[in-house]
């Protein structure tokens, strides 16, 4: 049943916790490739168009999929690029992607503010963890940056003092067709179209969004949000209002704002996933 490109291709995975491991295994899970490092762990993990390994390390005192330097490595174990947070304009804390785009790296990054909430119900100076997108030059020198505190204000979000110290939990960044940015929320239900010059939110996918939909495309929580080959959105759906998880293959009119269903099929409930999981396309 595995196509070709499966059993003749290779899975590259990571190890989050330290010691920290990149792996290449076959279609039989059997080894054939690895590399490991002391102190940190391979928090998310890509193989790039240059046949390199592009990567946030981070402790296990971090969050999951949460880290502050980024490591690119040849598959001679060579090191290709170094960046640690500090260094350069990267002074934060960065999570759950990791992109290459010739010489500029694209990643999500936490955007920590302090703000009023003592007219909902919070204190004068409560802080508020947010998600921005950043691009860096090689050297670590930020070229480009954009934040959900650009476009929303926490203050609208009912949900914002319980959600506080993870307000809408970007998950997933990727390219949209015309060389814009694709972004998923878990939190809120939503993938966002940003515009990669104005940062001006295009469009709404999801719960309360701009996108009108069939109702068995309804999803609640996302993560893996990326363009397949032939055009269609595709992701994974953790389905935590449903306890079953899911996997949705879009169409979008951009246009008319409207989406047609590709594809979508329900994972048995024994693999039912809350927090994480991914889907892609082999072939």
């Amino acid at each position: 049943l595995l196509p070709n490109e499966f059993t003749s291709g290779l899975m590259l995975m990571n190890k989050r916790e330290t010691p920290g491991m990149l792996y290449i295994v076959n279609h039989e899970g059997t080894l054939r490739w690895y590399h490991t490092i002391d102190g940190l762990g391979f928090k998310v993990s890509n193989y790039t168009k240059d046949k390199t390994i592009l990567s946030i390390l981070g402790k296990n005192d971090e969050p999951t999929s949460y880290g502050s330097e980024i490591l690119e490595v040849n598959l001679l174990g060579d090191t290709i690029l170094y960046l640690k947070k500090g260094q350069g304009d990267l002074k934060y804390s960065i999570h759950h992607e990791i992109l290459k785009n010739k010489n500029q790296l694209i990643t999500i990054y936490v955007d920590q503010r302090v703000m009023d909430l003592s007219s909902i119900g919070g204190s004068k100076s409560d802080t508020i963890m947010g998600d921005g997108i950043v691009i860096l030059d090689t050297l670590g020198h930020e070229k480009w940056k954009w934040s959900v505190f650009d476009v929303v204000d926490p203050l609208k979000d009912p949900g914002i003092l319980k959600n506080k110290k993870d307000w809408m939990h970007a998950n997933s960044l990727n390219f949209t067709p015309d060389s814009n940015f694709i972004i998923s929320f878990y939190n809120n239900g939503q993938i966002w179209k940003v515009n990669r010059e104005s940062g001006k939110v295009e469009w709404k996918l999801g719960k309360g969004g701009t996108f009108s939909m069939p109702a068995e495309s309804n999803f609640t929580e996302v993560h893996a949000a990326h363009y397949t080959n032939n055009g269609s959105l595709l992701f994974f759906d953790n389905g935590v209002e449903k306890l079953q998880s899911e996997v949705f293959s879009l169409k979008l009119d951009e246009k008319n704002q409207t989406a047609s269903i590709d594809f979508h099929f329900k994972l048995p409930k024994e693999v039912y996933n809350e927090r994480m999981g991914s889907a892609y396309m082999v072939g």
